[in-house]
């Protein structure tokens, strides 16, 4: 079963992290650390919330985006 995404708590989790393209080395580094603590806490709970495994999926498209354009 395909848990239900709940918008507001999405554009809550977007708010607090604002992700947007990367364009620089420093914003690599602050999304980094984001994904990181999503992965750590998707561990230690075994799932993290449909809303966190979403966020988790757009930052690292956007990582991914970025090594494979600037580095």
């Amino acid at each position: 079963m395909i848990a239900k995404l709940d918008e507001s708590k999405y554009a809550n989790l977007l708010a607090a992290t604002l992700p947007g393209v990367i364009t620089d080395d420093a914003e690599l580094e602050r999304l980094t650390e984001e994904v990181n603590r999503l992965v750590s806490k998707g561990i230690k709970q075994e799932r993290l919330a449909p809303e966190e495994e979403k966020l988790l999926a757009l930052l690292t498209r956007l990582i991914q985006d970025y090594e494979q354009n600037f580095e």
